[in-house]
């Protein structure tokens, strides 16, 4: 019957029925997707046909600073009360510009008296033990120094020794980078006689 034809036809009509899926991903700034089965481009508009299976990287830029300290004379060379100990800390921004204040503090050991900031650089810098350098947020990738001196007093004993510690984002690549140490040479003077000290002496 007419009846009994037209719902075979609705009937098989259902069962053939495509079902359409839609699913729309934006990119974010930095995201790189990778699409097999779907295009690839700033976003993904996928309607029909297999599933379209995505992985994403994340490609920013991560801003890293390491630090590295250094002195004339060289960490181990041995130095004498009174002489002058130049001091270097670097700092090495890679992968963009730093986001934040960075601040580098050096303590100077016992036997070590500060004596000035020779080179700031494009630091900021106080002027008394401990230093103080601040590195200003948005520093573009390179490398900065900053210079300053110390003395060796007669209060040092075997080793002069300082180390700088960074906050803010800055690390040390090892920590030996981050402290020099110093051997201190002194010396003592013995007088003796003969006779020997508190001996009678004659005239003549």
């Amino acid at each position: 019957s007419v009846f009994l034809a037209l719902a075979a036809l609705l009937m098989s009509s259902q069962l053939f029925a495509q079902t359409v899926n839609t699913a729309t991903v934006t990119r974010p700034t930095g995201l790189v997707l990778t699409c097999v089965n779907g295009p690839v481009g700033t976003g993904l508009s996928y309607t029909s046909g297999a599933p379209a299976s995505c992985s994403a990287t994340d490609t920013d830029a991560v801003t890293r600073t390491t630090i590295v300290k250094t002195a004339n004379p060289a960490a181990g060379s041995p130095v004498a009360v009174g002489q002058t100990i130049t001091y270097t800390l670097t700092s090495t921004v890679t992968g963009g510009a730093t986001t934040a204040v960075q601040t580098l503090t050096d303590t100077l050991g016992t036997g070590l008296a500060f004596g000035s900031v020779t080179n700031a650089g494009v630091y900021t810098c106080n002027a008394a033990n401990p230093i103080v350098c601040t590195l200003p947020s948005g520093t573009a990738p390179g490398s900065y120094s900053v210079t300053y001196t110390a003395t060796v007093t007669s209060a040092a004993t075997t080793s002069v020794s300082n180390s700088v510690v960074p906050t803010g984002g800055p690390t040390c690549t090892l920590p030996a980078n981050c402290t020099v140490n110093n051997p201190v040479t002194k010396t003592t003077i013995v007088k003796t006689a003969n006779p020997a000290a508190g001996s009678p002496v004659a005239v003549g």
